[in-house]
């Protein structure tokens, strides 16, 4: 009796072959059904290893695939679909390839590994070279992917060239399946190339996925969310599907009634209970899966030999080097202790945050370091701006979104430290009404302020007040490639985001605008003292993050934010309005404190959120301003420098930092408060921080 039952397929992830010889199969069709109805332009699912993610990959490729095998389908629950059937089945051409092999031990080995993956894929099509539809200049771009020596730019622009070819051969959009995604940057890590690597894979996934009109839709599988470096930077069509996630939940994975129903089917239910003790561990989404490798190889095992005890087969079905790494080299003893917990059998709880942008957030007290250690470069830049024999008499800040709050935070500090005339100014009004601000006859220093340098306001800008002979240009930036377009330039080291949304970029640069005010202003006192502002900043940061989660789950009545600062403070109140509107999509305003009475608190009500980021000039003032405010219904925080009990009576909410430093010093920092609101405010309206609508890293007009 035994031996008639179907085999089971250990290590097999081909799906055609597991339904054409008789494997015992455990019907995921309906995978097909939810990716279609929930539709993405690109769908990432991370999953562990061995948990299906290949065979589902291609189960997908022999569905859609017009070349495809119909008939594998007939007795699976898809087929009931007829109308879905009907459209989709054997109707796209589809690109298919996996990373999983691409394991080198140097950046030139992998790329060859991957001309031969992607040559080996191009070869299906080897009918293109016959297709009426292609011209000449196609056949030969076609014939290009197959050639053994590929330069890397062919190599990253391949698969949308085969997805054009394709398109233009069937006149049918292409469907592109990358399994796999994560090991060669895995494997870099390991061997340490990965910032070669994480290039590469960016570029050849922005062609393919991001500016390919040909394409149809895209699915990508891997173990791991690669976020630090963005290899999907820009990719505002992505749809991530974690292990957190409840869509597909059930897809990755055996389910409780699946290995019931496998256990019935080989006559082996008695050994229900220890399976389920061994194997039953996982939580995807709101679904409880067994790992289909462990139960597959144990339920193979007890079919030889049922007496046999349950093991671990998963452990050592790949390396667990990224893992061993980050353990070993983390100097944190908290983690450390927690693994041995979890060694040990006991269970902590870790909230998860997957998003890029709140990991950047957290990157901005190494940012703050990375400026200190490099102020003498930035010193010697200034002593040929401001200490030659030109003098200026006015300085302009220029910049666009975040890049003008920070003008009009830098133009505060500079104007205070320097005594010269100093503004914020748009980077459009600069270029549409130079006159109002370059005055024959005056030496005007133009300060632009940019994360992308190719943003077009500030090319447009710069490149037209230029044409000034009193004007000299001193850009302070992210990007190396200002260099090419200013007189001078003063470089944030390592502060640029992946993510689309300004943070560290914002802060190190006010934090590098105030230094170079203090030391054009002779202040270095003022400098020296904040030496320690990395780790402070990051208890700063942790502290605001709680007070952030804080408030958004005692207030979820809040639709209005209003964000209130004076003197430098002003720019950052705007810059956090801008974080707010952002990721959150919330109707969030910056004012200057007082100013807010005239008119815009007719909006107060029960349902608002005041953060006023106290000046030590304004307490007074902020006092009065505060308690109206609460007479309205607000909720109200307090954040600031040394605030003593001053608010302690009248704010829902305050924040004191204690450093004794002044307002300038602060002002890189008090500003979390408004990126880690906009990240909740985002959270609670279920919006993903890393794809602001409408927006990418720098605005190009075309």
């Amino acid at each position: 009796m035994k031996n008639e039952k179907k085999k089971l397929p250990i290590g097999i992830e081909n799906f055609e072959e597991i339904q054409s010889a008789g494997f015992y199969y455990i019907d995921k069709s309906y995978l097909i059904k939810e990716l279609l109805e929930n539709w993405a332009k690109v769908t990432l699912f991370t999953r562990p290893r061995r948990f299906g993610k290949s065979l589902n990959m291609s189960m997908l490729k022999k569905f859609f695939d017009i070349n495809g095998n119909k008939e594998i389908f007939k007795h699976l629950k898809i087929a009931q679909e007829t109308r879905l059937c009907e459209e989709y089945m054997g109707k796209y051409p589809v690109i298919s390839v996996s990373l999983k092999g691409i394991n080198a031990q140097t950046y030139e080995k992998a790329i060859e590994m991957t001309v031969q993956l992607i040559k080996g894929e191009a070869r299906r099509f080897q009918y293109l070279l016959e297709s009426s539809r292609l011209t000449g200049y196609d056949k030969k771009a076609y014939t290009a992917l197959l050639e053994t020596d590929v330069d890397e730019g062919t190599l990253c622009s391949s698969l949308k060239v085969l997805s054009e070819l394709l398109e233009k051969h069937y006149g049918k959009k292409v469907i592109i399946l990358i399994d796999e995604y994560d090991v060669p940057l895995a494997k870099a890590f390991e061997r340490d190339y990965y910032d070669q690597m994480v290039i590469f894979i960016r570029n050849l996934f922005e062609y393919a996925l991001k500016t390919n009109d040909s394409l149809k839709f895209a699915v990508l599988t891997g173990c791991m969310r690669i976020s630090r470096e963005s290899i999907f930077t820009g990719l505002n069509n992505l749809k991530v599907l974690s292990i957190a996630d409840v869509q597909f939940d059930e897809y990755f994975g055996f389910t409780d009634e699946e290995v019931r129903e496998m256990l019935e089917y080989y006559e082996l239910s008695d050994h229900y209970e220890d399976i389920r003790e061994w194997y039953d561990g996982y939580q995807f989404g709101k679904a409880e899966v067994y790992c289909p490798w462990d139960v597959i190889n144990y339920v193979d095992t007890l079919r030889a030999d049922p007496l046999a005890e349950p093991k671990n087969y998963w452990s050592n079905t790949s390396s667990n080097e990224a893992v061993k790494r980050f353990i070993r080299e983390s100097d944190k003893v908290t983690l450390r202790r927690e693994i041995e917990r979890l060694v040990a059998g006991e269970v902590i709880e870790k909230e998860i945050h997957q998003e890029l942008t709140y990991k950047e957030m957290y990157q901005q007290p190494a940012s703050f370091q990375a400026v200190n250690d490099t102020l003498e470069d930035i010193f010697k830049t200034l002593d040929k701006v401001f200490f030659s024999e030109k003098k200026y008499d006015e300085l302009i800040f220029t910049g666009c979104g975040t890049s003008l709050y920070l003008a009009q935070a830098s133009a505060a500090a500079f104007s205070t430290y320097t005594g010269i005339p100093s503004k914020g100014v748009p980077c459009s009004e600069l270029y549409y009404f130079p006159e109002t601000y370059v005055k024959e006859g005056r030496n005007v220093l133009i300060l632009p302020i940019t994360r992308k340098s190719y943003t077009t306001e500030v090319r447009m800008a710069i490149d037209k007040v230029r044409t000034y002979p009193q004007v000299t240009t001193l850009a302070i930036t992210c990007d190396k490639d200002s260099e090419k377009y200013n007189d001078y330039y003063i470089l944030s080291p390592d502060t640029a985001e992946d993510s689309v949304i300004m943070t560290r970029s914002f802060t190190s640069m006010l934090y590098m605008a105030v230094i170079m005010a203090m030391y054009v202003g002779g202040k270095k006192d003022e400098i020296a003292a904040m030496k320690d502002y990395a780790p402070y900043s990051e208890k700063v940061l942790k502290e605001m993050d709680e007070l952030s989660t804080k408030i958004m789950n005692e207030h979820k009545n809040l639709n209005l934010y209003i964000i209130l600062g004076q003197g430098i403070y002003y720019g950052v109140a705007n810059e956090c309005m801008n974080k707010m509107k952002e990721m959150g999509l919330s109707n969030s305003e910056g004012y200057y404190d007082l100013e807010y009475r005239h008119g815009p608190m007719s909006l107060v009500d029960e349902n608002t959120l005041i953060v006023c980021l106290s000046n030590k000039a304004c307490r007074d003032g902020d006092k009065a301003l505060m308690e109206q405010m609460k007479s309205y219904g607000a909720t109200v925080a307090v954040l600031g420098g040394e605030l003593g009990d001053t608010f302690d009576q009248i704010a829902d909410y305050v924040y004191s930092m204690d450093k004794g430093w002044n307002d300038m010093q602060y002002s890189a920092i008090i500003g979390f408060i408004g990126q880690l609101l906009g990240y909740y405010i985002a959270d609670s309206k279920n919006l993903d921080a890393d794809s602001p609508r409408h927006l990418t890293q720098a605005i190009v007009l075309k």
